[in-house]
């Protein structure tokens, strides 16, 4: 059984990988294996969201720029005792209960969230909160901590109205210092957060009174409510040590740790002082590792655990038929693709770039790869499909006459020889990788498939080779994605473009306050790197979560927990 999170968008003609592989003549055994090693590797995470991220990906990158009413957050409020003695009826929601969440990675480092990378960034989520949230499409915020926000001085200051009757579980009232403290932290150089480069444009916090703060930052900055959602940005008290935050986490959260004597199993207890009334249901919540993945997955069938947290596409064929199972997928805002890089020979020709995006057929290698899930067809737009900024536009289509054409006018008449470096142990990438191959041999171009282990391609070859393929998760805002990627200097640049326009007009849009003037900027800047870029981008997918049939009201955001409002049948 299967559930999304968001419609997908439709493959015609559905094509099943093995009808494709034989009618290419790549259904030879060997290296076809490699492709179906199971999990998602991203590039080493950056000091921002995560992952994305994406996409997290993510992207209002429209944040209303006027108050947020705190009428947002409407809830259903039960009566004062969160465990009536009048049985719900069977659609309302049930109090009590422990919810079992399996993972797979080891929950390694710090509980500080200005600190934490990996697993811990998921719990930190339960216990401590952000300003500002951002839903599972990477596309809406909405209030937190904060209740509602406004630019001043043309997106170069935002004032937060802050949650009043909200404490700490230690007991103390969230307050502004509290925000002033957080941020000072992830500002400190020698602290060393990697969410200060996120925030390096925060110049002072001023508190206006009690519940009130200021931002000033250096340059004006219309995706700044958006950045707080990030996951180094969660509220830390300010009269704790760093060390209490890190070994006593204590914040505004749904859930306290109640138990962590072992990393692999660590348990959560319900905050009956939450200042959401009537949340959380659950009396309980236990983040439960195991390691192998088809033993966890073996694990949710025998319902030893509640959650998956991430199922890959080999594994979701088998949990898709267990009874009591079903698959959630999370809306798709994950790409992995083929990318050129234009200051390497042979792409720095303009038509030798040109005659490789018309290689690609790009409906027919996302349904090698996802057929039957909710994935979103691309034109080589490295934006999430949930982003409002997103422009759909139609440049690319397999051509490969005039993809020969091209690469003779470049002075390849007689052929060109090229080596794909394709990560090797990422679902599905090596068959996109052959497939491609295969059409390029038709336009005069002998690729040579060369696979590599995530690990190793990352740390050696990533942004030295010609010719390669990337994972990327989703980032908050739509200005994160393509700065991060595409701007010329930055540092996980892997397709070379370089372009002081495209810098200038990414400036531009992420200073611009006014809505429809931004979607503008954005849809311009789109296209000219779709039409400009060496990215070869030929879908958007989802991940999955394997989920118990007693489990309501779960939603899958790029493997993260939503527990407020879980309940259990």
């Amino acid at each position: 059984m299967q559930k999304q999170n968001s419609p997908k968008r439709a493959l015609s003609e559905p094509l099943s990988r093995r009808t494709f592989l034989r009618l290419t003549g790549l259904a030879t055994g060997g290296l076809l294996l490699a492709a179906c090693s199971p999990g998602e590797i991203v590039p080493p995470e950056e000091p921002t969201v995560e992952e994305p991220a994406t996409p997290i990906p993510a992207d209002d990158p429209t944040p209303d720029t006027t108050p947020v009413p705190d009428e947002e957050l409407a809830t259903p409020v039960p009566a004062d005792d969160p465990t009536p003695d009048a049985a719900p009826l069977p659609d309302e929601p049930r109090y009590g209960g422990r919810l079992r969440w399996g993972f797979t990675r080891m929950p390694e480092g710090f509980f500080d969230p200005a600190l934490a990378v990996g697993m811990p960034m998921n719990f930190n989520k339960w216990v401590y909160e952000p300003l500002v949230h951002i839903d599972e499409e990477y596309a809406n915020i909405f209030p937190g901590l904060a209740v509602s926000w406004e630019a001043e001085e043309d997106g170069k200051a935002w004032v937060f109205d802050l949650r009043q009757d909200v404490r700490f579980h230690h007991g103390r009232e969230f307050v502004a210092d509290d925000v002033v403290h957080t941020f000072d932290r992830i500002l400190d150089p020698d602290f060393g957060s990697p969410g200060r480069p996120v925030f390096s444009n925060i110049e002072k916090i001023e508190v206006l009174a009690t519940h009130t703060v200021r931002f000033h930052l250096d340059t004006p900055n219309a995706d700044f409510p958006v950045s707080l959602a990030g996951a180094q940005a969660l509220m830390v008290p300010h009269d704790l040590t760093d060390e209490e935050i890190n070994s006593a986490p204590r914040g505004t959260g749904p859930f306290t740790i109640e138990r962590y004597a072992n990393a692999d199993r660590i348990t959560f207890k319900r905050n009956d002082d939450y200042w959401q009334k009537g949340r959380p249901y659950l009396d309980e919540l236990e983040a439960v590792c195991i390691p192998e993945a088809t033993t966890l997955a073996n694990a949710l069938q025998a319902n030893e655990v509640d959650i998956m947290r991430e199922v890959s596409p080999m594994l979701a064929s088998v949990l898709d038929g267990t009874e009591d199972v079903q698959l959630v997928f999370s809306p798709p805002i994950n790409k992995e693709y083929i990318f050129m890089r234009l200051d390497r020979e042979p792409f720095t020709d303009e038509r030798v770039r040109r005659a490789f995006k018309l290689i690609a057929d790009r409906e027919a290698m996302t349904e090698l790869v996802w057929s039957g899930q909710p994935v979103h067809i691309d034109d080589d737009n490295p934006v999430i499909p949930t982003s409002p900024m997103r422009v759909e536009t139609d440049i690319w289509q397999q051509d490969l006459v005039e993809a020969r054409r091209l690469l003779e006018e470049a002075g390849y008449g007689d052929g060109l020889e090229v080596d794909l470096w394709a990560i090797n142990d990422v679902y599905g990438v090596m068959e996109f990788c052959l497939a491609f191959a295969e059409w390029a041999q038709q336009a005069g171009v002998t690729i040579n498939v060369q696979g590599v282990p995530a690990d190793r391609f990352y740390a050696e070859k990533w942004l030295d080779v010609s010719l390669g393929t990337v994972s990327w998760g989703a980032r908050t805002t739509v200005d994160e994605q393509l700065r991060i990627a595409y701007s010329s200097d930055a540092p996980w640049n892997d397709t070379g473009y370089q372009s002081s326009e495209f810098d200038d007009m990414l400036d531009e849009a992420l200073g611009e306050i006014d809505p429809k003037q931004r979607q503008d900027l954005y849809a311009e800047i789109q296209r000219k790197l779709i039409t400009e870029g060496g990215q070869i981008i030929h879908c958007h997918f989802p991940s999955a979560a394997g989920v118990r049939d007693n489990v309501n009201n779960y939603v899958h955001a790029l493997g993260d927990l939503e527990p407020r409002d879980i309940w259990l049948s």
